[in-house]
């Protein structure tokens, strides 16, 4: 999986499936981690519950997380402090 780490951020390439049963880190597929959720794609809903999400799993504040690209789409580029490299490492390197 495509990855960057740049100025203490790591940028992920993210595919997020709105109006899953619950919220959960499905696969990576086509260099981009896939990640469900339970919103609806409807006036921001789904980026606020993955921003939600990805802030309870990496246990870090809301405002650490920026939707670089995507917003009104599935495909997203976002950043996230370097820190959560270690949670994703196991998808991001296959180790």
């Amino acid at each position: 999986m495509d990855y960057k780490i740049k100025d203490s951020r790591l940028f992920l390439k993210l595919k997020i499936i709105p109006g899953a049963s619950k919220n959960f880190i499905d696969s990576v597929k086509n260099n981009e981690l896939i990640i469900k959720i339970k919103a609806i794609p409807s006036k921001g809903k789904a980026n606020s519950e993955l921003i939600k999400f990805l802030s309870k799993l990496l246990r870090i504040t809301k405002s650490e997380i920026i939707i670089i690209a995507g917003k009104t789409s599935r495909h997203k580029l976002v950043s996230l402090p370097e820190t959560a490299f270690i949670f994703f490492k196991r998808y991001l390197t296959g180790d």
